[in-house]
C-alpha cells in the first residue's frame, strides 16, 4: 500500500476503467527530486478492502467530489451560454490590451456607450 504524501492541494489522475471506493489497489508512482508526481501503469486491485469506516468514509468524499465536479461544469456550460458573461469575458480580454494608466478612460468610455440608446452609432 502507497504511504500518503502531505501536500497542499490534492493531486487528481484521469480515471482508467472503474475502480471501486474502499477497495485497495497498488498504484506504483514517482516524484523525483520533490517534483511532479507521476503515476505509472493502472491501479492494480489487491483483492482487499478498507476497514468499513474507512470505505463509508472515503465513499461519501467521493460522492461529494462528484457533486462538486458536477456543479462545476454546471456554472461552466451555463456560463458559457450566457451572452452577459461573454461580453464580460471580451470585456476582460479588451482590458488587457490598455495601459493601465487608461483603463479609468476606457471604463468611462464603455459605461458611456452602454448608456448610448441603440440607434445612434455615435
Amino acid at each position: 500500500m502507497m504511504r500518503q504524501i502531505q501536500r497542499p492541494r490534492p493531486k487528481y489522475f484521469k480515471p482508467r476503467g472503474s475502480s471501486t471506493v474502499g477497495m485497495v489497489y497498488e498504484v506504483e508512482v514517482s516524484r523525483p527530486d520533490g517534483g511532479r508526481i507521476t503515476r505509472h501503469g493502472d491501479p492494480c486491485y489487491t483483492g482487499d478492502k478498507a476497514e468499513a469506516a474507512v470505505r463509508d468514509a472515503l465513499s461519501a468524499r467521493h460522492r461529494a467530489a462528484e457533486a462538486t465536479l458536477d456543479l462545476a461544469a454546471h456554472e461552466r456550460r451555463a456560463k458559457a451560454d450566457d451572452p452577459l458573461e461573454t461580453a464580460i469575458e471580451r470585456l476582460r480580454e479588451l482590458l488587457q490590451a490598455v495601459k493601465p494608466n487608461q483603463r479609468t478612460a476606457f471604463w468611462a468610455y464603455v459605461i458611456v456607450r452602454l448608456n448610448r440608446p441603440a440607434s445612434s452609432p455615435r
